[in-house]
């Protein structure tokens, strides 16, 4: 066994997967049988394979399933009441809400006090005083416990689901004003000079440089994308760096990479560039919070660079493993966790590819050989993760990242030096700023250049098991001249690259001949998509309350994304309120025409009169009136209507979309042709509504076929 923690990484790691997935990790498991059935000579390490595979199994089993007999999941708590929480994480600040996972301390009503149950509580605060929560702080809380809910729309992403491989079951919400310090207990010095220490920084980023460009170096250096404006965050992930916005496991592996790659362009030797990159990173993690998945990150740098160190690189991926190996064994939910895939493959696909490159582009620059094919091989072995988890690829991620790494990582490290300068003398620390700010506005130019490129970013439908597969499979054995198998003069291999494009081809550009109007699950918002059997899209957004961005990006965009709509026909603005609902949309989407009831200063912007009819497909037309618009299908009337009235109590042979209404009206309604969605009226939203109504506030998505 030339590689025994390869070997003993892929066992345990199956054996994780199919501890979620049995279907897939049967077919997992079927094929690595055949695999040792055509290599009788291996039957030894099958036998140690199943062997790890099954202990990997139970344990596996028992950290995601297990529940301490005093945790608070056990007595099916909720409601509201006084907590206190021991504050043993990262604190996020946003500008209304404070977030953060609060151990439980106690439970205390009016009657009797609750001191023995335990477990992890995700708390969101909604701002109004000020107040100041840190690490190690003992705070009593009033506010109500609540379970995560289960995705409302099946492509929605299941935060339950995340939370649980955190050992959270449970969300609670509370006011500022009902939160009181009772204490402070500092639970780990370690994070505490870590949390100081980014507190330090923020303030010498925010005094060295204006608040824009501030913004996006607290992105680069510390993660935070949320204080950056919608608009840049779009340009950053349709050229597909947005990972530079994030500290995540990938961004460090990235930082990494590209510090050791500028200190050997400095001509500094193997072993020095090594060590200057472990006291990098080192530093980086620290200042940067110590967030699990950077902890993690690094400590997968440092099982690579410290093989450099001591000159045992010959078998860097055995390195890998022994870093993958640890980490699942530590906790193997993180398996399940985009991050640790991203850094992982992206780490794996840079050292396995290694070799390959250096012996096939030799006549190119070796450093600038490094520098293409380092971010080429590592995007090929992350655009399955990033295609099933945000259904988008950019088609100049390559290129991009050939630009924006590298200016990113100079940032960072003029970052370092601006933090501690800053920490001696601000005077000279602006000095560090005007260089930081100079790079960061070149950034930003080239990332908006690239991504108004038509079609910079595609969406693309989610990848199945099969697929992904024969894709890792391909790239796997691509650099190996002696694995392949000729089929009358045709190598089984290149067949298999073929078949591969041509199916990614196909999922591109070939659709359903199936006509169907979705009503999506999204809050505060009334959404409509119709898809015609031509292939038309109409994509109608209207009425709905101000604040309502986010539903709009992470329910109904990630929709859309999924199925690989890429172009919107016809975008319908209906009493819209807030206009950036329909530019997230814009942003995302190539839209032929946009049509609008109401005003909007944008040229793009076709303003519709009342009574008026305009025909978008064949037997689909469009009928605009002065409080609803009918939309007549094949064999269908949907009416998207302001408002709910006794106009529409005989029109049983339509279906009936309110964005307002009252309940005593709807009681009137004695047929089941209406749809609604009860978070639009806060006010009536305990109130309960007929079995006959479909409500996608409750009951989730909605799905007719015409």
């Amino acid at each position: 066994m030339n590689k025994p923690f390869v070997f003993l990484f892929i066992a345990l790691a199956v054996s994780i997967f199919f501890c979620e997935h049995i279907i897939s990790g049967t077919v997992v498991l079927v094929i690595i049988f055949i695999f040792y059935f055509f290599n009788r000579k291996k039957y030894k390490d099958l036998i140690y394979f199943i062997i790890i595979f099954c202990v990997g199994f139970f344990y596996c089993f028992f950290r995601l399933n297990y529940i301490p007999p005093n945790h608070i999941k056990k007595t099916n708590y909720e409601g509201k009441n006084f907590f206190t929480f021991y504050v043993k994480d990262a604190i996020e600040n946003t500008e209304d809400k404070i977030y953060f996972n609060g151990d439980l301390i106690s439970i205390e009503n009016n009657k009797e006090k609750f001191s023995n149950l335990r477990g992890k509580i995700r708390i969101i605060i909604k701002k109004n005083l000020g107040i100041k929560i840190k690490y190690g702080d003992i705070v009593k809380i009033k506010g109500t416990l609540k379970e995560p809910e289960e995705a409302e729309n099946n492509d929605d992403f299941n935060y339950k689901k995340f939370l649980k491989y955190k050992s959270i079951y449970y969300i609670f919400y509370a006011k500022e004003q009902d939160v009181e310090k009772t204490g402070n207990k500092i639970p780990n010095y370690f994070y505490y000079f870590s949390y100081e220490l980014k507190e330090k920084l923020l303030n010498i980023i925010y005094s060295s440089l204006p608040e824009e460009e501030a913004k996006i170096l607290e992105g680069i250096m510390l993660g935070n994308y949320r204080v950056l404006p919608e608009e840049i965050n779009d340009y950053f992930k349709k050229t597909g760096t947005a990972h530079i916005l994030a500290v995540s496991g990938m961004n460090v592996g990235l930082i990494a990479l590209i510090v050791f790659l500028i200190l050997k362009l400095m001509h500094f030797s193997r072993k020095v560039s090594a060590f200057i990159t472990l006291i990098f990173i080192t530093v980086f993690a620290i200042i940067t919070g110590a967030d699990p998945s950077i902890i993690r990150a690094t400590f997968m740098a440092y099982v690579v660079l410290i093989g450099y160190l001591i000159e045992y690189d010959s078998d860097l991926l055995n390195s890998l493993a022994i870093a993958g190996f640890f980490i699942l064994l530590f906790n193997p939910a993180e398996l399940f966790s985009v991050s640790f895939q991203l850094s992982f493959l992206a780490t794996f696909g840079i050292i396995y590819y290694s070799g390959f490159i250096s012996n096939h582009f030799s006549n190119i620059s070796r450093q600038l050989s490094e520098v293409i094919f380092t971010t080429f091989t590592s995007q090929i072995f992350i655009i399955p993760v990033m295609v099933n988890t945000f259904h988008q690829i950019s088609l100049i991620s390559v290129v991009a990242n050939f630009f924006i790494v590298p200016i990113s990582s100079i940032i960072t490290i003029l970052g370092f030096i601006l933090w501690i300068i800053g920490l001696i003398s601000h005077h000279i620390a602006l000095f560090f700023g005007a260089s930081i700010f100079i790079l960061i506005k070149a950034m930003v130019f080239i990332v908006k250049i690239l991504s108004s490129i038509p079609f910079a970013a595609i969406s693309v439908k989610s990848i199945n098991f099969v697929f992904l597969f024969f894709y890792y499979l391909f790239f796997i054995i691509l650099p190996h001249k002696d694995i392949d198998i000729y089929f009358q003069n045709f190598s089984v291999k290149k067949i298999i690259g073929f078949v591969l494009l041509i199916i990614f081809i196909i999922n591109l550009c070939i659709y359903k001949k199936e006509s169907y109007i979705y009503f999506p699950a999204i809050k505060s918002t009334a959404a409509v998509f119709i898809k015609t059997k031509n292939n038309k899209k109409i994509f109608l957004i209207g009425c709905g309350r101000d604040k309502n961005i986010k539903e709009i990006k992470n329910n109904m965009v990630l929709y859309l994304k999924k199925y690989g709509i890429n172009i919107i026909d016809y975008l319908i603005l209906f009493n819209l309120k807030n206009q950036d609902n329909y530019k997230i949309i814009k942003n995302n989407f190539y839209i032929k025409k946009i049509l609008s009831n109401t005003y909007f200063d944008d040229k793009d912007i076709k303003i519709i009169p009342d009574n008026t009819n305009i025909s978008v497909d064949k037997d689909v037309f469009l009928s605009f009136c002065s409080n609803y618009l009918e939309i007549y299908l094949k064999n269908k009337i949907l009416v998207f209507a302001s408002y709910l009235n006794d106009d529409f109590k005989d029109s049983k042979d339509k279906i009936i979309f309110p964005c307002c209404y009252d309940f005593k009206t709807i009681q009137n309604f004695k047929q089941n042709n209406i749809i609604i969605n009860t978070s639009l009226i806060e006010k009536y939203y305990k109130i309960k509504i007929p079995d006959y109504i479909w409500d996608i506030n409750k009951q989730g998505e909605k799905m007719l076929k015409f």
